[in-house]
């Protein structure tokens, strides 16, 4: 059987940039617009991976600023990537979703801005995660999103029929005191 892996790619020679302008990769515009997404295979149980193809390119993000921090999900017969852009402000939401064949070779639509009720501007989500949930009513899907946020004192919580639109369910997933 293969097993196949979503991740975030940069080339080494936008890393050797940073380190040459003593910026750490966090705070790096350069790191943060050449980032991708790519795929990977691996026969050997996880052992060795085969580097096969990049999936999402920085400049074909959604808003040409770089793609990170990926979350998959199968949904019959489509793969849906989730993923936050490296856009510095956040003026506006700064996650994307890009659908694919089930097997990752072909793009189905441009990459679709995920909405968020609420949003304000300045909030900064990453390390986004996806779980779809079947509901029973009416064979409709429920999709559920965490993140948390820039300065990593919260864990929004969002819920979603449609993958798209998410609507707050809990500004704080997982109540942060700020002590160890």
């Amino acid at each position: 059987s293969t097993l196949y892996l979503i991740f975030t790619r940069v080339e080494n020679q936008t890393v050797e940039e940073c380190r040459k302008k003593g910026e750490s990769l966090r705070s790096c515009a350069a790191y943060a617009y050449h980032r991708e997404i790519g795929l990977a295979s691996s026969e050997t149980e996880g052992r060795s991976w085969n580097f096969q193809r990049v999936l999402i390119p920085a400049q074909a993000s959604g808003d040409g600023e770089g793609a990170a921090q990926p979350s998959a999900l199968f949904t019959g017969t489509e793969l849906w990537v989730y993923y936050v852009t490296g856009r510095q402000l956040f003026m506006k939401e700064n996650i994307y979703r890009s659908r694919f064949s089930s097997d990752g070779s072909k793009r189905l639509a441009p990459p679709e801005s995920v909405k968020l009720e609420g949003f304000s501007p300045g909030l900064s989500l990453q390390n986004i995660q996806l779980v779809r949930l079947r509901c029973l009513e009416g064979g409709k899907s429920l999709f559920t999103m965490v993140a948390n946020t820039r300065e990593m004192n919260a864990i929004p919580f969002y819920l979603s029929f449609d993958g798209l639109n998410f609507k707050l369910a809990s500004p704080n997933a997982i109540p942060y005191s700020g002590r160890n």
